[in-house]
């Protein structure tokens, strides 16, 4: 028994469940701008459905990153930061690495058909972007720029939408907010791979960040922040989104700024890029929460 709880534990960790939460916040918007929040579920018999679908988002989102983990084998030999990996500790076997990854997926996969066919068949399209996206045999989409951009881009959209789709059909006005998720996984994506620079370097895999300027990519990276922003602010002039939203969103957008202003002074090493990437997580889930807060409170 204390074996088998060992290997559960071992293995929370190594699909970085704290990650998992953010990739399914996305999903979890969805459902609160498709007017099915939370809190609202008890009054309407679709809290056991819910439930069941942000089940199957952190399987979704643990295949994401045990699949990243099995794929960054040569990373984990090259980079110093990717010294704790389980594969060089002998926590886990490469091999169950791979079918944690693809067992997560299918009961993922399985869940979502039975919801409906909308959530499945974004949940399959998600799927096949992110692993060929991280594939280690060629890293084909992540070698390539447009590749890399493209992926992000589109499941960003998708992560939203996977959420709007378990109870709405699909419609103009969630495609519209669907973009606002997709730039800011294209801003995440660019402090990525400012990350793992070095790193990429190493394992000579062409990236924006091993062939630009990082300073560059750094601005890139939050001017994206700003057009989420800017896109917000349209819209809620055109009525999609309440207004509540654009106030938290500016208070937050100010305080990035504050922290980009002190960032983009330094070395942009990886670990003052770290420290950065903690800042804009906890805003943006800072944010999440106001945003499903004024949802609830029906604010204007």
């Amino acid at each position: 028994m204390n074996i088998l709880l060992k290997k559960f534990f071992t293995f929370l960790k190594w699909t970085r469940y704290k990650e998992i939460l953010l990739l399914s916040s996305p999903g979890l918007m969805g459902l609160v701008l498709g007017k099915y929040s939370l809190f609202m579920a008890g009054h309407d018999g679709k809290l056991i459905t819910m439930i069941v679908f942000f089940i199957a988002l952190c399987l979704g989102g643990a295949h994401v990153f045990l699949f990243n983990l099995w794929s960054g084998i040569k990373l984990s030999t090259i980079d110093a930061a990717h010294i704790d990996y389980p594969l060089q500790q002998n926590e886990i076997h490469m091999n169950a690495i791979f079918m944690l990854s693809f067992a997560s997926l299918a009961f993922s996969l399985i869940i979502n058909f039975l919801l409906n066919s909308s959530v499945f068949i974004a949940s399959i399209i998600i799927a096949i972007l992110w692993i060929f996206y991280a594939y280690p045999r060629g890293l084909f989409l992540k070698s390539h720029f447009i590749g890399g951009l493209a992926v992000h881009y589109i499941n960003g959209s998708l992560h939203f939408l996977i959420g709007y789709f378990l109870f709405n059909n699909l419609t103009l006005n969630a495609v519209f907010i669907s973009h606002y998720f997709s730039l800011i996984f294209l801003a995440g994506y660019f402090h990525h791979i400012l990350k793992d620079r070095e790193s990429d370097k190493l394992m000579k895999i062409k990236t924006l960040a091993t062939s630009c300027n990082p300073r560059i990519i750094f601005i890139t990276g939050n001017a994206l922040f700003a057009a989420s922003y800017l896109l917000l602010g349209l819209l809620v002039l055109m009525q999609i989104l309440p207004y509540s939203f654009f106030l938290w969103n500016t208070i937050i957008i100010l305080l990035l700024v504050y922290r980009f202003r002190q960032t983009v002074k330094t070395d942009l090493s990886k670990e003052k890029i770290l420290a950065y990437r903690k800042f804009y997580r906890f805003l943006y889930t800072l944010l999440g929460i106001l945003f499903v807060f004024s949802v609830y409170k029906g604010w204007p």
